[in-house]
């Protein structure tokens, strides 16, 4: 499936995910929410975490009222092994099939610091989840349209369907880890 990057988006400056900086600034603040956490569980992938809580293709939280792969350091303690949702984070798809970076990410501690560098290289891990190292080599040499894999595309489609599942009194507050 082919998709367009949103080169003007991806230049958005954002401080990397690197640990000092999780465990001493933001906490892991992008994978919380005010009221819950909403991260979604895709089909495909429900069987790889069937040991934990998941109701309507979303991960329930744990007794802290926080996703259950977070540490309380803000490490997240299943990063090799992440859900689409989070891993493609902070990423989405607009309505025309463009990758733009989430809206709610320029609310967080790391969007526009000091030492920020343009989204593609802060989130890289993200966008290869997506688009992949050959996609990410064609967007670096000023290629705007990608070709992603069919499985992919129908990821970030189907996690835009469980979240407008939920209403908007459910969303309100919430830092979501979906897609649009």
């Amino acid at each position: 499936m082919i998709i367009k990057i949103s080169r003007k988006s991806m230049m958005q400056k954002f401080q990397p995910c690197e640990i000092n900086y999780i465990t001493n600034v933001c906490k892991g603040r992008c994978c919380q929410g005010t009221n819950k956490i909403c991260v979604t569980i895709h089909e495909s992938e429900k069987e790889r975490f069937k040991d934990k809580i998941i109701i309507d293709n979303f991960l329930q939280p744990d007794k802290r009222g926080l996703c259950p792969f977070k540490n309380d350091n803000g490490l997240c303690n299943t990063h090799t092994d992440k859900p689409f949702g989070c891993r493609a984070s902070p990423f989405t798809l607009t309505t025309k099939g463009t990758l733009i970076v989430r809206n709610r990410y320029r609310m967080l501690k790391c969007y526009n610091t000091k030492d920020a560098i343009p989204v593609y290289e802060a989130h890289k891990e993200s966008l290869l989840a997506i688009i992949g190292s050959s996609g990410y080599e064609e967007f670096l040499n000023g290629k705007d349209y990608i070709n992603i894999p069919n499985d992919v595309y129908k990821k970030l489609i189907d996690n835009d369907k469980y979240k407008k599942g939920l209403n908007k009194n459910e969303l309100k507050g919430t830092l979501y880890n979906t897609t649009i």
